[in-house]
């Protein structure tokens, strides 16, 4: 069956705006600064489809109303390095909106700000770290079709048990890199051969092996499809392999901050730029939506955001995945405007460290609480007192030597020790399910 590529709806203003009309709304939106239209940008970047009800507040038509939109857009926009193919290159104009969100960002996940206000110790850092990178594998994962349920997929993650399908391999692949990215990846630049390597580990026993690894090429035909209401459409077609063999060398000197442009961006900005312009080139056969994310979260680690270490942005993506596919379709059909997908996911990182601050005030002062229960004991050391606390944090909880080997970076062969010590001081009970033998807390 062919799909229908979509595309969006569009006023025209050649003919329905006078040359004499167009004249006075540019002296209306003069004369006051480009107020009248700033609801439009914020606190969301909308489109024309999004506008109607401003225009009508304004006295202007909605064809009207955008014309002022988009000339208020283009006053101040910075082309940036991402080559459309059109040969057009992708813009976007630094806006209050997003200042505010940048400051934020700034202020709370840089530095050593969330240490001091949480009080983490070691043991406590390397267990949300480790929450963040199962969250992300999954939600990442169920982003590009993995069936998985979330409950399923943490006691996967966890348990250390072999994948059932291709969506449990999908989500292990993604949960092994996340490992790597925070282990090995942050300390290299970006490369071809680096990205081919992710590119390996996230398909892993899921595509074909032949391609793995390699750069699409036109036989391949690949598009890129979704749900729009009831109706599945092409969303994007990538670049030929032509025009991708000469931007992907640019997309590589841009994330190693080669100076490709002497125009400072921000960080965060320049991370969302990566994650859209890898989204836009489409380099592999599969796996090109979380190597985008990956990329993402290696250049925000690099560039000292360390706390993205410990947050699921995918998580809150998840949420509005029909958002996410339209800020990529927004930016690609609207003039090249890359706000839209700079908007869309400097919210999406704000609500990610909203919840993952919410999180941790919660978890925080229960774990608090019940470590104070065997504080008074030097029979056991702080890994074993966080464990206690988090199995005590529910009657269904458990932990594997597994998850306790991931939960606090220690060998197999220490978790393995340290948790048959608890078990022999009668503070867990030891169950075999399978293969695998779970610690749960003993309530005899």
């Amino acid at each position: 069956m062919s799909l229908t590529t979509f595309k969006l709806n569009k006023p025209n203003l050649d003919t329905n705006i006078s040359d004499k009309k167009r004249a006075s709304l540019l002296e209306k939106l003069l004369e006051d600064n480009g107020k009248l239209v700033e609801i439009a940008n914020s606190p969301k970047y909308l489109y024309y489809d999004q506008i109607k009800s401003l225009a009508k507040e304004s006295g202007l038509s909605p064809e009207e109303y955008w014309l002022l939109v988009l000339i208020n857009r283009a006053m101040g926009a910075k082309t940036t390095v991402i080559k459309s193919i059109d040969g057009d290159f992708f813009n976007w104009k630094q806006i209050d909106n997003f200042n505010e969100k940048l400051h934020a960002i700034d202020l709370q996940m840089g530095g050593q700000i969330v240490t001091d206000l949480f009080g983490l110790s070691g043991n406590y850092k390397q267990q949300f770290i480790t929450k963040g990178i199962i969250e992300e594998a999954i939600a990442s994962s169920q982003l590009e079709g993995a069936h998985t349920s979330r409950k399923v997929a943490k006691e996967l993650l966890e348990s250390g048990r072999q994948p059932r399908d291709n969506s449990e391999r999908m989500i292990v692949n993604n949960y092994l890199v996340n490992k790597k990215l925070l282990e090995n990846y942050i300390d290299k630049e970006l490369s071809w051969e680096m990205l081919c390597e992710i590119q390996k580990l996230l398909t892993n026993e899921v595509l074909d092996v032949n391609d793995q690894g390699r750069m699409r090429v036109l036989a391949d035909e690949i598009t890129v499809n979704g749900q729009i209401g009831n109706e599945v459409f092409i969303t994007h077609v990538p670049p030929s392999g032509e025009f991708l063999e000469k931007e992907i060398g640019r997309f590589i000197a841009f994330a190693n901050d080669v100076d490709v442009s002497k125009d400072f961006t921000h960080p965060v900005v320049k991370a969302i730029m990566l994650h859209f312009w890898l989204g836009y080139l489409h380099p592999f056969v599969d796996g090109n939506g979380r190597l985008a994310r990956v990329i993402f979260h290696w250049y925000l680690l690099r560039h000292n955001y360390w706390l993205f270490g410990f947050l699921s942005v995918s998580s809150v993506i998840l949420e509005a995945p029909i958002k996410y596919a339209f800020a990529y379709i927004y930016a690609e059909q609207d003039s090249y405007n890359l706000n839209y997908f700079i908007d869309f996911n400097l919210r999406k990182i704000i609500q990610a460290f909203d919840n993952f601050k919410g999180y941790m005030e919660r978890k925080f002062e229960e774990n608090k609480t019940k470590v104070a229960v065997w504080n008074d004991r030097s029979d056991i050391n702080e890994r074993q007192k966080t464990a206690l606390a988090y199995l005590n944090g529910g009657p269904k909880a458990k932990m594997t030597a597994t998850s306790y080997h991931n939960f606090y970076n220690v060998s197999r062969v220490t978790a393995t020790k340290e948790l048959k010590k608890l078990v022999a001081l009668s503070l867990l009970r030891q169950h075999k399910s399978g293969r695998n033998v779970f610690y749960s807390v003993n309530t005899n």
